[in-house]
This record gives C-alpha cells, sequence and structure tokens, in this order.
C-alpha cells in the first residue's frame, strides 16, 4: 500500500503519516523486496538527508508483510558481459559495493534514531542491517536468516563486526556462517 503524498523509485517508498517520522519502505513485492544498487542508493540519501532535515526526528523502516530478500542477485547480472572478468570486478561489483557501503555507512553514521520493524523474513543484508538500527522491533512471524555460505557471499553489512557484539561469537557464527534461521 503506497499512502497519498508518499513517493516510489527504485523499490523505495518513502514519505510522512506522523509529523516528525520519516517512514521508508521497501516496496518491491514482486522480489519479496529485494534490494537493487539503485535502491541502496535511495535509501543511503534518504537517510542521509534526513540527518539535516529539523522537522525529522526518527527514521521508521519496514517492509510490509516481507522485510527484505536482501540483494537483488538479478541486479547483479544486468550486464550481458558480466563473465568477462574486467568488467564483472571494474563495474559490476564496484557499483554495487559502492551502494551498499553508501547505505551502511548513512545508516551507521545516522545521529537520528533507527527504528526498524520486521514481519515475515529478513534474509541477508535485509538481516544484517538491522544490526545497524537504533531499535528494531518484530512480530511473532519474523523470521531472520543470513544466507551467505549456501549463495557463495560473503557476510556484509557490518554483520561480522556487530553481531558476535549481539548474538556473542558462537551464535554469530552459527547464523553467518551455517546460515541457521533466528525466530523472533
Amino acid at each position: 500500500m503506497v499512502y497519498p503524498g508518499y513517493e516510489t523509485k527504485d523499490g523505495i517508498c518513502w514519505g510522512r503519516r506522523q509529523p516528525e517520522v520519516l517512514e521508508i519502505k521497501f516496496h518491491d513485492s514482486r522480489t519479496k523486496n529485494s534490494i537493487t544498487h539503485e535502491g541502496y542508493l535511495a535509501l543511503g540519501k534518504l537517510v542521509h538527508e534526513a540527518q539535516s532535515d529539523e522537522s525529522i526526528r526518527v527514521i521508521f523502516i519496514h517492509g510490509g508483510s516481507f522485510f527484505s530478500a536482501g540483494n537483488n542477485l538479478m541486479d547483479w547480472g544486468k550486464d550481458p558481459h558480466i563473465l568477462e572478468p574486467d568488467r564483472w570486478y571494474s563495474k559490476v561489483l564496484s557499483l554495487n559495493h559502492y551502494a551498499i557501503l553508501t547505505c551502511t555507512m548513512a545508516i551507521k553514521n545516522s545521529v537520528k534514531p533507527i527504528v526498524g520493524l520486521v514481519r515475515g523474513k529478513a534474509v541477508g543484508i535485509g538481516f544484517t542491517i538491522l544490526s545497524l538500527f537504533t531499535f528494531v522491533y518484530c512480530t511473532e512471524e519474523a523470521k531472520f536468516i543470513a544466507p551467505f555460505s549456501t549463495s557463495f557471499q560473503i557476510p556484509e553489512g557490518s554483520s561480522s563486526y556487530n553481531f558476535p557484539r549481539i548474538f556473542g561469537q558462537r551464535k554469530a557464527n552459527e547464523l553467518l556462517f551455517l546460515s541457521k534461521e533466528l525466530t523472533a
């Protein structure tokens, strides 16, 4: 659902239902709210710009009934020359890593509280990025999984640093290296 006065771009929807709250929603039900590099840049820009907006006191991020499926892996393969090594490293990885870094640093450096609400699943960076939020609220149905080892990716979203601090080293290892599911 998109509320009147809200804007939507690159799978991100934003606006205000409450005067002092910037509401940001992952908004692409076709991909279970997976995030493209454009979506990361949009989210990072919204969080960064909120820092200088005195009318915003809180940033609220959610995904509707499914928080986020993480990276949109189809986004990484849009270029037909993707298999050429020089193209892969110089273009695709740098563009996506820049977008993810821009977004995570904006969230990490936010002086305004960022509150997350998770209903359904938070997968991959959709899960790990929550470790950067000020508060995270979950419904009973919320499930969290970081399937990095099973999808041949590396842990992201500052999870290799934050998860041991939040969950302890053993639980963090289970979550990040064994792809164990965590429930609310």
